[in-house]
């Protein structure tokens, strides 16, 4: 107030202010009151929430819906070409897909890969465009272009899942699928484990159904390049590829991949934002078992096919 002499309304005043002055005083006044009680309140009620408690989502409420018969189909990416074209490969990746679909077994197709060639262009867009060009609606097609490898492939699906989606059909190549199935056990089993972590309560679990392409298989060991490792990948004999994936298993590199570099030395593509140690998820002996002899088996059946997995001619397929 203005400094004067007190008088009965708690306020002082100069003699010349008006009756108007003073009733624009007091309002004013009682706005300033009622905005710091406004702010005390306000303070006392944040307070005293438990907002750790509040921002927790049930896992009832997770879109996965354990033994739905609804379900969805993942395409795992490759590498394009060079010149930004999608290997065979891939293509027949697709078309899987597109069957799944047309069958009426999967309701959308995610189409998982970024552009780990540098290209310019990813790999999910790639496979929509050849969806697409088969009749397949853009409205039933899910880009994941983020995806550099396997494990991303199945970290970066979970953020995808339709509401009441119990089953993925799990898509890629007769070579890599060993490695490709042990990958997303161990991710989403991983994921179940911290949904049970953070509520005590037991995640609901997505069934994973294998679903692997066969690759053309050719004799001419002239038209591969696996003595280069410069080499773009899909002139890799397919007889190489698979001997590639049995190593990565073999070799622990697998699992150290999905943990990620744990010196500086390492030089391994993992999951950027997720640590996964396997030694803590109790189905990883048994998962990675059932791997090891579905890649070893893979690797002797295809030992024979020296040509890359891309056909210029026809020779027939394994």
């Amino acid at each position: 107030c203005i400094l004067c002499n007190s008088n009965s309304d708690g306020c002082c005043w100069l003699v010349d202010v008006s009756p108007d002055v003073r009733k624009t005083v007091r309002i004013m006044m009682g706005m300033r009151l009622a905005a710091v009680i406004a702010v005390i309140v306000v303070r006392s009620i944040v307070t005293g929430i438990d907002w750790e408690a509040q921002n927790k989502i049930d896992p009832d409420l997770s879109h996965i819906k354990q033994g739905a018969k609804q379900a969805i189909a993942i395409v795992l990416g490759q590498s394009l070409k060079p010149d930004g074209t999608a290997s065979q490969l891939l293509i027949d990746r697709a078309i899987m897909a597109k069957t799944l679909l047309d069958q009426g077994a999967v309701e959308k197709i995610v189409v998982s890969g970024g552009d780990a060639a540098g290209v310019g262009r990813t790999e999910a867009s790639m496979m929509a465009g050849v969806l697409v060009k088969q009749g397949v609606p853009k409205s039933a097609i899910i880009q994941e272009s983020q995806a550099l490898t396997t494990a991303e492939n199945a970290w970066f699906l979970l953020r995808w899942i339709p509401k009441g989606t119990g089953a993925v059909y799990l898509i890629t190549s007769d070579f890599h699928m060993a490695r490709a199935k042990y990958t997303f056990e161990a991710v989403f089993n991983h994921y179940y484990a911290m949904v049970q972590d953070k509520y005590a309560r037991a995640s609901p679990r997505l069934t994973i159904i294998p679903q692997m392409t066969e690759s053309y298989c050719g004799f001419n060991d002239s038209r591969n390049q696996d003595d280069d490792p410069d080499a773009d990948i899909s002139t890799k004999s397919l007889a190489k590829r698979a001997s590639d994936e049995f190593r990565f298993l073999d070799t622990g590199e697998v699992a150290r991949g999905l943990f990620g570099p744990r010196n500086a030395d390492e030089n391994l593509m993992y999951i950027w934002p997720i640590q996964i140690d396997v030694g803590k998820d109790p189905d990883n002996e048994r998962n990675f078992d059932e791997a090891w002899k579905q890649a070893a088996a893979m690797k002797e059946r295809l030992m024979r096919c020296k040509e890359p997995p891309e056909p210029n001619a026809k020779s027939g397929f394994v």
